[in-house]
């Protein structure tokens, strides 16, 4: 093949390509134009009932007649119906921008195109030429925060509003502007107050340009407060509060160690009755960052002020913000040491509660050693004198004769045959000597004597109601005595903070530590549930209490259910009764636990 046919056939597909191409172009199309004058809205998609289409449209032609620049709405069902399908929305936005012949009335390529493709979920704003890409962070930015929220559920009318809102703002953009300021009144006076919008009342300003004034005189930095209805009004709503704010102190020729507070009251454009505040402040590059997070926050709370307050810029309202401005240019902010000085006994006394835990802590290691030596002979012993109770009270139960005297891991024909054991002895009392296990005895009340739950609560109550809540507030104290710029003590609001804590802290302790502490501790049994039967042992009672024993051999005790006194014979500290046992707060049924199918039904609930 000569190289000449090679040309020829290259020329070919390109032109083929190109036909291709063209007809793929000349394929799609846009829905028809409206025939009437002043109608923006095309909504080939159906997205918006007849009076949502009324509104839209009537926005677009209001912001035409006053600018000038058209907005035009399109909306289309998918690429697909109007032939482009695998088009996007960039591409077939521009392709319908020129197919319309969208332009401003000045014939500056200044027009905007708002487009939705339903189907495929694809929106954008098209400007015109005439914009040169300038606005481009601007329309993303409307896209992302105003316009995507609705869109991603569906809510076409407000995600379409949404953009001519904000694109009403470019369409009358103009030169931005800024309340004139003469910084010496006609009486020679200072004035540091701009109220253009008329939003102060019942203000002595006199009194505050004093304050101001004598701020400036001495500290040569100076306060300048100003209000404006909207920045609409100033070419500026495109920009928001912010950036006007800080465009304003460069306009005004503010120095670095100047404070500027714009106030300012927008108005919804759908509904004038429905308004809200903006509070700006920016201060001059002099001032640190922590002077910007204070000025930051104080801004925040003129605005709850306002909103919630009442809605008026009254005479204690801009005393606070000359108040807060006034600190940040005398630089008088947070003091550690003068924090430290006023919250001494809060940080002296925690210091003192996490010695206290630890001192009884480690008082109980000793007690904690000789616990965990003893304790294995000590239920082993526990075994023995519970199996020696239950073979003078087994009577013919094979069950109960055969019990290996643990209480852990009972079965379910053991429990019910103590539950039956329990209801006898609670009619007919047994008497048991238990002499001959008196050395077993000892060494299980030496075993149980060394037990540290009580120091163990202590440590923990210490912890979580009083070390913790308080180690909390220090911090939370700390912290917000550095936002605020000055040293706070920690007073009675801290406090009742700490007792609404402690609720709080008890849910880790009671779901998480204590069921640890359950399970390590069952490595080895847990001795007091173990000791049902034999806690009610004289022996095993208080060593005051013991000497009751001592020289008697015999005693009147008072039985409930007969409601009468009786003697008791042989009453010895070595002496087992199921009263005694009962009476000690324990009993077959309450040390045998629950069967399975009982705890399978502990909980409620299901269908019916």
């Amino acid at each position: 093949m000569t190289g000449t046919n090679m040309k020829r056939i290259g020329l070919s597909l390109a032109v083929l390509l190109i036909i291709i191409a063209t007809s793929n172009v000349q394929a799609a199309d846009v829905p028809p134009a409206p025939d009437e004058e002043g109608v923006w809205v095309i909504d080939s998609a159906q997205v918006l009932s007849s009076s949502e289409f009324d509104i839209l449209n009537n926005k677009c032609n209001e912001i035409y007649l006053e600018s000038g620049k058209p907005i035009v709405i399109l909306t289309i069902e998918s690429y697909q119906e109007q032939g482009a399908e695998g088009w996007d929305e960039e591409r077939y936005a521009r392709f319908a921008f020129d197919e319309y012949g969208i332009n401003d009335d000045n014939n500056d390529n200044k027009a905007i195109l708002i487009f939705l493709s339903q189907q495929d979920r694809q929106f954008r704003i098209e400007l015109g030429g005439g914009y040169a890409g300038e606005w481009d962070w601007y329309v993303q930015e409307v896209f992302d925060y105003d316009v995507r929220p609705y869109l991603s559920e569906n809510m076409w009318y407000d995600g379409l509003r949404a953009a001519v809102e904000g694109m009403d703002s470019l369409a009358n953009q103009g030169e931005i502007t800024f309340p004139n300021w003469e910084k010496v009144s006609d009486d020679s006076s200072a004035n540091w107050i701009i109220d253009e919008a008329g939003l102060i009342v019942d203000v002595d300003e006199n009194d505050i340009n004093l304050r101001i004034n004598n701020i400036e005189r001495n500290t040569n930095c100076s306060i300048l407060i100003v209000t404006i209805d909207g920045l609409n009004g100033k070419n500026a709503s495109f920009i928001g509060g912010y950036e006007y704010a800080d465009r304003a102190f460069e306009n005004y020729n503010l120095n670095e160690c100047d404070i500027l507070w714009i106030i300012t009251k927008e108005y919804d454009a759908w509904d004038p009755m429905y308004y809200w505040w903006d509070i700006n402040p920016k201060i001059g590059s002099q001032f640190g960052e922590d002077w910007r997070i204070y000025i930051d926050s104080k801004q925040w709370e003129i605005y709850d002020e306002l909103e919630w307050g009442g809605g008026e810029v009254d005479d204690f309202l801009l005393h606070e913000i000359v108040d807060y401005s006034e600190k940040a240019i005398l630089n008088d902010g947070f003091d550690m040491d003068e924090w430290i000085e006023i919250n001494t006994p809060f940080l002296v006394f925690l210091p003192i509660l996490i010695a206290l835990s630890v001192g009884i802590f480690i008082s109980s290691i000793p007690n904690k050693i000789k616990f965990r030596k003893g304790k294995d002979e000590a239920l082993e012993n526990i075994a023995l004198v519970n199996r020696s109770i239950m073979s003078n009270i087994g009577g013919d139960s094979s069950i109960r004769n055969n019990w290996n005297g643990k209480f852990k891991g009972m079965t379910d024909s053991e429990i019910k045959s103590f539950r039956r054991l329990d209801d006898k002895l609670s009619k007919n009392d047994v008497e048991i000597s238990l002499e001959k296990y008196e050395n077993e005895l000892k060494q299980i009340k030496e075993v149980y004597s060394l037990r540290t739950n009580k120091s163990n609560a202590i440590v923990w109550f210490i912890l979580f109601a009083l070390v913790i809540p308080l180690a909390s507030q220090i911090i939370m104290g700390l912290i917000s005595s550095q936002s605020s710029m000055e040293a706070q003590v920690i007073g009675m609001p801290a406090i009742f903070q700490i007792i609404i804590i402690i609720p709080f802290l008890i849910i880790p302790y009671r779901f998480i530590i204590s069921p640890l502490k359950t399970m390590f501790g069952n490595l080895s049994g847990n001795m007091k549930s173990e000791m049902g039967l034999i806690l009610g042992i004289p022996i095993m009672s208080s060593k005051s209490s013991l000497s009751n024993f001592s020289g008697w051999r015999k005693e009147r005790y008072y039985d409930e259910k007969t409601a009468d006194y009786h003697d008791r014979n042989n009453i010895h500290g070595y002496t087992w009764t199921y009263n005694e046992m009962e009476s000690s707060g324990s009993s077959f049924r309450r040390s045998s636990g629950s069967t399975r199918s009982e705890r399978r039904s502990s909980s409620g609930g299901g269908d019916f």
